[in-house]
């Protein structure tokens, strides 16, 4: 080769590397920028625990992130038997086993008054968060909680309680109780008088 031939391939060379540079640095702008990603959020869902039969449980949940700016979005709470890894599951965990709910979640905790359950069992709740726009993460929670019976010992929600009189005292024949010693004591007072009169007149005429 020449050297004219050898000029020419180092200008060819030298224009096909400043192309490349060109068409790097245009590029560059339009590359995902590693530290634009999503901020994580956390979901924390509690209750009671343990609650009594045919009591409504009160589900508590709350989202927080690290960031200046709130988190907000949707939250869909859900019931289930809870598996063994949460509690062992009494037989068949009789209760609203299809109950969900979802709510608009704007920072905060928000409370909700979840069902009663007619039986003892162990329960889950879950929560999960699903945010309005990109810059945060969805994310989830769960919490386990127990239903135990009355304070009567049954399953039948009947916590001992005096249901039938409106929570006042029991009638035990008081008033009635009363009048018959009162009864009683004037009787016997009766009787000791003529006992006693008897025996006036006894010694009266014993003495004459």
């Amino acid at each position: 080769m020449g050297i004219l031939g050898r000029v020419t391939a180092a200008l060819v060379t030298a224009v096909a590397l400043s192309s490349a540079s060109v068409g790097a640095a245009d590029a560059a702008p339009t590359a995902t920028d590693p530290y634009s990603a999503t901020i994580t959020t956390r979901t924390v869902v509690t209750t009671p625990s343990p609650i009594r039969v045919e009591t409504r449980v009160d589900i508590k949940v709350r989202v927080t992130a690290n960031s200046p700016n709130r988190p907000t979005g949707k939250v869909t709470l859900r019931l289930s038997p809870a598996p063994n890894g949460a509690g062992q599951a009494r037989s068949v965990a009789a209760g609203p086993a299809d109950w969900s709910r979802t709510i608009d979640y704007d920072g905060g905790v928000e409370r909700v008054t979840g069902p009663a359950f007619p039986k003892t069992g162990d329960w889950l709740v879950t929560a999960v968060f699903t945010p309005d726009d990109a810059e945060f993460r969805g994310s989830r929670d769960a919490w386990a909680f127990e239903v135990i019976a009355g304070d009567d010992g049954d399953d039948d929600g009947d916590d001992g309680g005096d249901d039938d009189n409106g929570g006042l005292l029991p009638d035990t024949g008081g008033p009635a109780l009363l009048w018959l010693l009162l009864g009683l004591a004037l009787v016997g007072g009766g009787i000791a008088a003529v006992v006693i009169t008897r025996r006036r007149r006894t010694s009266v005429a014993t003495t004459g």
